[in-house]
């Protein structure tokens, strides 16, 4: 409004192009705009919109109002203004539409869009030729107090507005305090009209129970390893506490940036990390927290305390439990936050018995619930601790709620469908009528959540079949059980060029998820991955991001038949060496049969003077070749060709695999019975039909010279780190001599072998084995992304004028 008021007298033909003309910013400055002598533009997402804004401004014109959908509402403006743009374009687009929305700009181009954090676009300099700018607005700073000039302006804007009449009440639709889920899906869809409101005075009063805290009393916390401890201190500070001391062993990094923000608020914080390992400096530590306050409350935090730091902890509680005896009284919490019933139960009873406060929280069960399914922890743990001193009891166990709805019932409650009119599990949610507003919710919902990328475009195609498998995809306590084929083989990539390139690179904490390989920098220490029977790297996709150090996966490609393990080794310690990219102390990752790979090809870079760090993913080689014997017992010699061609069109055809099958099944020849199978997939996936037949003839020869491996013919030089998974079949204790002369350190996963390389300890114990200068250099990176310019360009020409 204000650049509008600006420009109205130093342009002859003013112009305005507003995107989402139907919410609550674009009314309002369609209504500015055209009481400003403006010509306006807009775009809504669909007809009802366009009547609604012709209904509500008459002066706007019909042939004005564009589609927010597509480009076309790009020609409908140059067309309109003679191909000079508009003088100011107020945008809220994304990708495409944002460029195109730019190519309508004549001046100035105001960006009121909120991007996520991780987006990756693309701008054109030239949007900014013919002296045209281009500037991102937050709306929401105008409202700070530094802006005073510009909060002046605004306020005497508003009010020329009010008293001719253009700035008015906006369309809006209320909602009371039980309809709030569907006030918020109604702004998620985008369908709404101007504001969504709020009715809340007469919200009735919450019967959830809530601790009361003392302002002039101090609260001692002794807080673990992780931040639970900074989120309880934060409840309490909600609460009405003024005074904190905190006592960490190793406080996080992040502590000090939240005694900043609590002190701002007014919070009096002290931390202490001393070893309190006897009465007198328990002693010496409460009466400094006493110096704050009367002490109100102590609490201890000892969950995932083991070893060692258990008898600490209980030393800790008993010196604690002395010293407040004496000195406070009126101690109204003394509170024990454990995962270990066996760590309270004695405090809890003596304390009880003498007329004392004491409350022990069992979050035992509320932990194992959460850890298995990967949800965020800590909150959790302190609605558990907050209702506990609330419900006056002195043991109070936690347990995780048991209605749970499956996925399938979650999307379905997002998306409106009714669970009960699903017949057919091929059904598409686009079939159902989920609406294209609804698919940006539904693939938040499963990022947020679930940690599942799924592309907005493709949620209308989700069949409930899927939607299953994916449920079955999100690892279950223990993860799932693997059996047979499925053990080794679970993914055919679609895109047959990088399931075909030799040299994958991966994204992590130092390198881009969108790095190609010619911006590969070879100067850099890398972790080179090798997979299993697989062959692909995207099982390795959530073991690399959390990786300090660059990760490239090498694949063995469908093209080499006939190669043994050891002519793999060869061919990788070829290019690899070729492209410069392995030096002395390297990094190789063997995981499931790659081990054998990576042990050739460490011996191999041994015999050009290079040593290194080996980790070997799963288990020694005896673990995984007894693995792969246990998974094919029972599959005949004379079966097993077949059975691994059936599993790999099963892999591929997913819903239509008995069609497959069934063509399969009707030859007697293999080969004419893997081209029957072949030609039927057809026009049910989207790769060649080479390039399936390809995948079936590699599985099975890898799987041959796997089970023909005997081990590496002399010890190795290198450092080995054993990952080790829990296997189904357990082998005798490996002769670690006979792979390396300096023997070997082991590491215990949860993870079964198919899931090791998910394991999330995994990338932290191949970091602790990293060099010191590998570290230091992570430490002094740049972690902002890096793009290439000339991106898009494959091939520049020069031409010589002379």
């Amino acid at each position: 409004m204000v650049r509008c008021r600006q420009n109205q007298n130093a342009l002859k033909t003013k112009s305005i192009l507003v995107h989402a003309g139907a919410g609550a910013l674009g009314q309002a400055l369609i209504s500015i705009g055209l009481a400003l002598d403006y010509e306006v533009f807009t775009t809504v997402s669909d007809s009802t919109k366009k009547r609604f804004l012709k209904k509500l401004f008459p002066n706007l014109k019909e042939q004005n109002i564009g589609s927010s959908r597509d480009t076309t509402f790009a020609d409908m403006v140059l067309c309109a203004t003679n191909h000079r743009g508009c003088n100011i374009v107020i945008n809220c687009l994304r990708g495409e539409l944002r460029n195109a929305s730019l190519r309508c700009s004549a001046g100035w181009t105001l960006d009121i869009s909120e991007y996520d954090s991780q987006e990756s676009s693309s701008f054109g300099m030239g949007h900014l030729t013919a002296d045209r700018s281009y500037v991102t607005v937050n709306v929401s700073h105008l409202l700070m107090t530094q802006n005073s000039n510009k909060l002046k302006m605004l306020h005497s804007s508003l009010s020329e507005g009010i008293s001719r009449g253009y700035v008015r009440p906006l369309s809006r639709v209320k909602y009371g305090p039980s309809e709030v889920s569907r006030a918020f899906r109604l702004l998620a869809t985008r369908q709404h009209r101007g504001r969504i409101l709020l009715k809340l005075d007469e919200f009735p009063p919450s019967n959830k129970l809530r601790v009361q805290c003392k302002p002039d009393a101090c609260y001692v916390l002794f807080c673990g390893q992780d931040i639970f401890g900074v989120q309880l201190a934060s409840r309490l500070i909600d609460r009405g506490a003024r005074n904190l001391y905190l006592h960490y062993n190793t406080p996080p990094g992040y502590l000090s940036y939240k005694m900043q923000e609590w002190k701002k608020l007014g919070v009096k914080v002290q931390m202490s990390s001393e070893k309190i390992n006897s009465q007198a400096k328990v002693h010496k530590l409460i009466n400094d927290a006493a110096c704050l306050g009367c002490v109100d409350g102590i609490i201890v935090d000892a969950t995932n305390a083991c070893g060692s730091e258990t008898e600490e902890i209980r030393s800790t509680i008993h010196n604690l439990d002395i010293v407040s005896r004496k000195l406070f009284q009126s101690l109204r919490y003394f509170t024990l936050v454990t995962d270990d019933n066996s760590l309270g139960l004695g405090i809890c009873l003596t304390r009880q018995n003498d007329g004392y406060p004491v409350t022990v929280v069992n979050i035992g069960h509320l932990k194992e619930d959460l850890d298995t399914h990967n949800f965020p922890s800590s909150r959790l743990y302190v609605e558990a601790t907050e209702a506990a001193l609330c419900s006056g009891d002195n043991s109070v166990v936690a347990f995780p709620s048991s209605s749970q709805q499956s996925l399938l019932q979650q999307l379905c409650a997002i998306t409106d469908v009714d669970v009960t009119r699903i017949s057919d599990e091929n059904t598409t949610l686009g079939e159902l009528g989920v609406v294209n507003e609804k698919t940006s919710f539904v693939s938040n919902y499963l990022r947020v959540h679930y940690g599942i990328t799924l592309n907005e475009e493709d949620v209308l195609s989700l069949t409930f079949q899927r939607i299953k498998e994916m449920e079955d995809a999100i690892v279950a306590p223990g993860y799932s059980t693997k059996k047979g084929l499925e053990a080794f083989y679970s993914y055919v990539d679609p895109d047959e060029l990088l399931a075909t390139s030799e040299m994958v690179l991966m994204p992590t904490l130092t390198s881009s998820a969108t790095a190609r390989d010619d911006e590969f920098d070879v100067t850099v220490t890398s972790l080179c991955i090798v997979p299993g029977l697989e062959g692909h790297h995207g099982r390795f996709r959530a073991l690399c991001e959390r990786l300090k150090l660059p990760a490239l996966v090498l694949q063995p490609g469908l093209d080499k038949l006939d190669e043994t393990i050891q002519q793999t080794a060869q061919r990788y310690a070829s290019s690899l060496l070729r492209k410069s990219a392995i030096k002395n102390n390297f990094y190789i990752l063997g995981y499931e049969t790659g081990i054998f790979v990576a042990l050739e090809l460490t011996a191999i870079l041994e015999e050009h003077d290079m040593t290194g760090t080996l980790f070997l993913l799963g288990g020694s080689p005896n673990d995984v070749s007894n693995e792969i014997e246990y998974q094919l017992q029972g599959f005949k010699t004379d079966q097993l060709q077949e059975a691994v061609a059936r599993h790999m069109f099963k892999i591929m055809a997913r819903e239509h695999f008995k069609e497959v099958e069934n063509a399969f099944s009707k030859r007697t020849l293999w080969n004419d019975r893997v081209d029957a199978g072949v030609r039927t997939l057809l026009g049910h996936v989207s790769h060649s039909a080479q390039y399936a037949r390809a995948q079936i003839e590699a599985a099975c020869a890898r799987l041959v010279y796997a089970r023909r491996y005997g081990g590496p013919a002399a010890p190795l030089r290198s450092r080995l780190v054993l990952l080790r998974s829990p296997l189904t079949a357990r082998s005798a204790p490996p002769e670690w001599q006979r792979l390396s002369r300096g023997g070997v350190t082991e590491h215990n996963l949860l993870a079964p072998l198919p899931h090791a390389a998910m394991d999330m300890r995994c990338a932290t114990i191949i970091n602790k084995y990293l060099d010191d200068e590998i570290l230091d250099q992570f430490n002094k990176k740049n972690l902002c992304e890096t793009y290439l310019l000339s991106a898009d360009t494959y091939m520049s020409f020069v031409t010589d004028l002379n």
